[in-house]
């Protein structure tokens, strides 16, 4: 690979979930191909799982200190770790440019900028949105929900332009922040290139599972604004021919002991937090039936292309069954590729719908991805972008 001089980017992220986050393992990727050096700056334990994530050695890892502990000082102390290891390890250094990760990767690029001179790229994965303040007015948590928020929005005017991962929230975040809505690029939460996997049945082989049975896959999150414990109660009292398998990272244990202690020893219901690497992901969902991705209505950040679920199951040919969100349904069902439900108790009807016609309901999830979800062809821009920053 020819390296591009002096030509390096740092990538700010504030969370520890970069395996649960298929658009920046692919961005970075393609940052690699594209002659790119990469920084990344992100929280200390934070695991791919795999040293075959990245092509090389291109992207060298730093690390900073994270407080899971949601307590004000250790929030505090979180933040302020990531800004000094940053700056002690990146502002001595040349870069084409900085990407910022959601609001606090944002802050932490621009304060960087100030000292680097480098250009700032707001990475938005997650809205963070003025109507979404719901502490107590007048808390010590209202005010600094109130002083994030204005920090985002003066960070953005100055970055130099945006990657978002759908029209309806570019156009959300560019009112919310007052900034304008064409110089941002669409780039959906999603992966590239054909599926690796070849097994069909290795959740069958795992769990010991007859071959006959169908599985039907919750992959993701597992907590209490993804329905997992409502689908749980309700995939016990499925057909036999079902099962239902909850894969994912799990946000509360207490929520996870919940969902245990619901299931017991059915065999109708498989509980999976094991962490596999990155690589495998494929073969997890290409060894379901059909692909669950179901939403509390909690906010605005569960639109169709930021969900990363929904578009690695229509990339593996699992026809999706969704939330019946307007942004979601306009695509799932539009397309043919899917059912969109109400709530958990419509999920089995949803799924005999759908293996009434599997066939064209699979042919048609791979059509759409490969149309309009393939992240390589959508991240083209943004390197064309960055090639012409100066």
């Amino acid at each position: 690979m020819k390296e591009r001089s002096k030509h390096k980017i740092a990538i700010f992220m504030p969370y520890d979930a970069l395996i649960f986050s298929p658009s920046l393992i692919n961005a970075i990727t393609l940052l690699r191909k594209s002659g790119y050096l990469v920084d990344l700056v992100l929280p200390k334990g934070n695991q791919l799982y795999s040293s075959n994530v990245f092509m090389d050695n291109g992207v060298n890892f730093i690390y900073y200190y994270y407080y899971k502990n949601e307590g004000l000082w250790e929030i505090l102390k979180s933040r302020i770790h990531f800004f000094l290891v940053s700056f002690s390890k990146c502002h001595k250094n040349e870069y084409k440019c900085f990407f910022g990760i959601d609001v606090y990767g944002l802050i932490v690029a621009s304060l960087m900028s100030v000292f680097n001179k480098a250009p700032v790229v707001y990475f938005s994965t997650e809205l963070t949105l003025s109507v979404d303040n719901l502490w107590r007015k007048y808390s010590i948590r209202y005010y600094l929900y109130k002083l994030r928020k204005s920090l985002e929005m003066l960070c953005h005017h100055f970055s130099v332009f945006t990657i978002i991962q759908d029209e309806e929230r570019a156009r959300i975040l560019a009112i919310d922040n007052k900034v304008k809505v064409d110089n941002m690029l669409i780039v959906p939460n999603s992966s590239f290139d054909a599926p690796r996997a070849t097994d069909t049945h290795w959740w069958h082989t795992f769990y010991s599972i007859a071959d006959h049975k169908k599985i039907i896959l919750h992959e993701g999150t597992i907590d209490d604004w993804t329905c997992c414990y409502e689908l749980a109660m309700v995939a016990l009292s499925w057909s036999d021919e079902f099962v239902l398998i909850i894969h994912g990272k799990v946000e509360k244990e207490s929520y996870l002991q919940k969902i245990k202690s619901l299931i017991g020893d059915a065999k109708k219901v498989f509980l999976s937090v094991e962490v596999f690497p990155y690589e495998k992901l494929d073969l997890l969902i290409s060894s379901a039936c059909i692909g669950i991705a179901l939403y509390k209505n909690l906010n605005m950040n569960h639109y169709v292309m930021s969900s990363g679920k929904i578009s690695h199951y229509l990339r593996c040919g699992l026809p999706v069954i969704a939330q019946r969100f307007p942004s979601i349904e306009s695509i799932i069902v539009k397309n043919n590729c899917g059912v969109c439900v109400e709530n958990c108790n419509e999920v089995e009807s949803a799924i005999h719908t759908i293996l009434n016609n599997y066939q064209e309901f699979s042919l048609n999830a791979k059509k759409f991805y490969s149309q309009k979800l393939d992240f390589k062809y959508s991240f083209t821009a943004v390197i064309e972008k960055i090639d012409r920053l100066q």
